[in-house]
């Protein structure tokens, strides 16, 4: 859990290992090991310092507190951009629709005219990626950027016709999709399957969608 939690802080902010070794003064390879789960017991004064980085606690960085993601330090913060909006979707729309960054809402997010273009929000619908996604969250997606490794997409399971948002794990041709939460099974992503976006930003100022579009 450390390692999700301190990998998903250094995504919000923009940080590779080596930057958060410069300012921290952390020896890489322990802040490798760390994001990557090697190290099973870090130590206090290492937790520590990574902590007080990114203004948490201790506890919120080893998933024993909530963390509150509004406090993160990333420069891809669009909350208080007036430069244009991104349309908040819902459930059905995201399901149906082929190109989503096309696709207009009568509810917006403020944005950045830099990622407004090929972007997307949706609240949080349930707890499978909690702590990290906290349930009635804000997501914003980007249509264009092609998921890798570990990184969070939101794709439409055709099987069921249900969208899922996962993170995505990759072991040689084989495509898995991992739930946070423990309760959640890690399932295996079909090539009918489609990724309908990857994120790039998330905010836990809960704006939700009216009952009769969720």
């Amino acid at each position: 859990m450390i390692g999700e939690i301190l990998s998903r802080l250094m995504f919000e902010s923009r940080l590779k290992t080596m930057d958060l070794s410069r300012i921290t003064h952390i020896p890489q390879p322990t802040l490798h090991k760390i994001a990557t789960g090697k190290s099973l017991n870090p130590r206090y004064t290492t937790l520590k310092t990574i902590a007080d980085y990114f203004s948490v606690s201790v506890e919120q960085l080893k998933g024993e507190a909530p963390l509150p993601f509004s406090m993160v330090k990333s420069p891809l913060d669009l909350t208080n951009q007036p430069n244009g909006n991104i349309y908040l979707l819902n459930n059905e729309t995201l399901k149906h629709s082929d190109d989503l960054s096309k696709i207009t809402s009568d509810i917006t997010i403020p944005g950045n005219t830099n990622f407004q273009s090929n972007c997307f929000a949706l609240n949080m619908p349930d707890t499978s990626m909690e702590p990290l996604f906290p349930m009635g969250s804000t997501l914003v997606f980007n249509t264009k950027i092609v998921a890798v490794e570990r990184q969070y997409i939101l794709v439409h399971i055709k099987d069921e016709d249900v969208v899922v948002f996962r993170q995505l794990l990759i072991d040689g041709n084989d495509r898995y999709l991992k739930a946070l939460n423990m309760d959640f099974k890690l399932r295996e992503m079909h090539d009918v399957d489609t990724i309908k976006g990857t994120l790039v930003e998330s905010r836990n100022n809960f704006i939700m969608m009216p009952e009769a579009l969720s």
